[in-house]
């Protein structure tokens, strides 16, 4: 949407297409967004999800977040 903005304004009355100004300024905009996403990605730290367990499972296999029906699963074929 925001390129779209950005092509949109550099698109003078009766023209169809944008000048190549815009395009470049489409780009320019893109990539500096692209830049901070991967500052912010790489600053945060990840976040874990919410009962996920992060110590491994006897056996070796790594524990991760079931959902219901994974256990309602595992709870049928144990019987």
């Amino acid at each position: 949407m925001l390129s779209a903005t950005v092509l949109q304004a550099h698109t003078t009355a009766g023209s169809v297409l944008p000048t190549g100004d815009g395009y470049r300024t489409a780009a320019l905009l893109a990539c500096g967004v692209w830049v901070v996403m991967i500052l912010v990605t790489t600053v945060l730290p990840p976040r874990r999800r919410r009962g996920a367990v992060a110590a491994p499972v006897p056996g070796g296999a790594a524990a991760l977040p079931r959902t219901a029906g994974e256990d309602a699963a595992r709870q049928e074929a144990a019987r």
